[in-house]
């Protein structure tokens, strides 16, 4: 399929949504269901230019200049390092687990960070600083963000995961 050639030549990590029905809210999402290959690519925090993630931007969008003969490649294919476990494989997007109490959150891992399963990712306190939930992973994966609050309540989705498929 040339929307997974696509893919693997910008030269991240892959990963495809959970549920179909979220690819109707998407102009991505409705192009594929619609036969048109189309990519999205998300990179880095909201409201923040981070200049690592505009050298990425311009490594991939070059990547797939050089696949498509549209420039001469001047430098290496860029591929975002993985571990082994995670190269060359689709991942999966998963938003669980969801928080199971009201409070404040603190993270303790951040965006691009590998995951291994029962790790503990976040913490949950009251306003008068108890503990009242720790959040672990539920896989071996990769931390694609989080929630740019602090505070959760019950069903809150704090977490965008990246897993294999098993």
């Amino acid at each position: 399929m040339k929307l997974i050639e696509f893919a693997e030549k910008l030269g991240f990590v892959i990963v495809e949504e959970k549920y179909e029905h979220s690819l109707f809210k998407t102009l991505t999402g409705n192009l594929i269901l619609n036969n048109i290959p189309a990519l999205s690519v998300e990179l880095g925090e909201s409201y923040v230019v981070n200049e690592v993630n505009v050298e990425y931007s311009v490594k991939a969008v070059w990547n797939i200049l050089t696949y498509l003969g549209m420039v001469n490649s001047s430098s290496e294919f860029f591929k975002y390092s993985l571990p082994n476990q995670f190269t060359d494989k689709i991942l999966y997007y998963d938003d669980e687990p969801v928080s199971q109490t009201l409070g404040i959150i603190r993270f303790n891992v951040k965006p691009g960070d590998i995951l291994i399963k029962d790790q503990i990712i976040a913490r949950i306190y009251d306003v008068l600083g108890n503990l009242k939930e720790t959040v672990k992973s539920p896989k071996n994966g990769i931390l694609l963000g989080y929630s740019d609050s602090s505070s959760v309540y019950p069903g809150s989705k704090s977490f965008a995961f990246a897993f294999s498929k098993e």
